[in-house]
């Protein structure tokens, strides 16, 4: 019986330790969800600008034309990496190349 008592005992030293880990938890837990409200608040006072509401734009407003830079075209020399060769030995000179 005495041992069965000690099982006991030991049982409910665990499960209080166990209470103790999971208190700890939940007040980190706690902080984080401060730390998510204050980010969720910052995050809404800057979306709606301290509290007013965002303009809209006219439903029949006409959207901007957008405009588009120039494309600039780059010239491409054959002999940039691959040399004259054809595709298999100029991929083959450039693994070698790059393996030594």
């Amino acid at each position: 019986m005495a041992d069965a008592i000690k099982v006991a005992q030991q049982r409910r030293e665990d499960y209080k330790k166990a209470i103790s880990e999971k208190e700890k938890e939940i007040e980190e837990l706690k902080e984080m969800i401060a730390d998510l409200d204050s980010f969720i608040e910052f995050g809404e006072a800057l979306v709606n600008d301290g509290g007013a509401k965002m303009p809209e734009a006219p439903k029949d407003a006409a959207p901007k034309p957008v405009q588009q830079q120039p494309t600039v075209v780059k010239s491409v020399d054959p002999d940039d990496e691959w040399g004259n060769e054809n595709e298999q030995q100029g991929i083959a000179r450039v693994l070698a190349a790059r393996n030594g």
